[in-house]
């Protein structure tokens, strides 16, 4: 749901996209409607249930580098610890070096690892991990801790949290 969903908008546009929420156990049932490709996914991340875990974090290529993703990674950081979770999961594919290079600087540990079927549907081939971040209550990867004031700034960006989807709006 949109509760879930937060994102960075720079000017009039949107620059990045986080997506979070803790891991239910599925049912046979539900795990049964999941088409077979997609399987891995659900095999990684059922073995952490009850973990809050980013399931989405995109940067539109025009606004790499403006550590956008930090924000929204901090961000979700932010979100577990106010939650009191224990720890953090997430999914990424062996081949994302840039995004694994963050998400292990920050701390995150790589727990387990599935190949992914060779299908034109997934965004790359080989392997798909699951990292886990634990014990993060003084974690800090960029701005400090974000609160729940409509306007907060960093390094002079300013920016509004939209208290329905976490809107971070920048200006240059």
């Amino acid at each position: 749901s949109y509760n879930n969903m937060r994102v960075v908008e720079y000017g009039d546009k949107i620059a990045a996209v986080a997506m979070s929420f803790v891991i239910a156990k599925k049912t046979i049932e539900e795990l049964k409607k999941i088409p077979e490709l997609f399987m891995v996914f659900s095999n990684l991340t059922q073995t952490a249930v009850g973990s809050y875990y980013l399931d989405s974090l995109a940067v539109m290529p025009e606004f790499r580098g403006r550590k956008f993703g930090r924000l929204m990674l901090q961000d979700t950081i932010e979100i577990a610890r106010n939650r009191n979770d224990e720890k953090i999961c997430l999914l990424a594919f062996d081949e994302n070096k840039l995004a694994i290079g963050l998400y292990e600087k920050v701390g995150f540990k790589r727990i387990s690892s599935l190949d992914v079927p060779d299908h034109p549907a997934m965004p790359y081939r080989g392997t798909v991990s699951l990292f886990s971040l634990r014990h993060f209550n003084n974690q800090t990867i960029g701005p400090s801790a974000f609160t729940a004031s409509s306007t907060c700034s960093s390094n002079s960006t300013k920016f509004s949290l939209n208290k329905l989807a976490r809107c971070f709006a920048f200006s240059s």
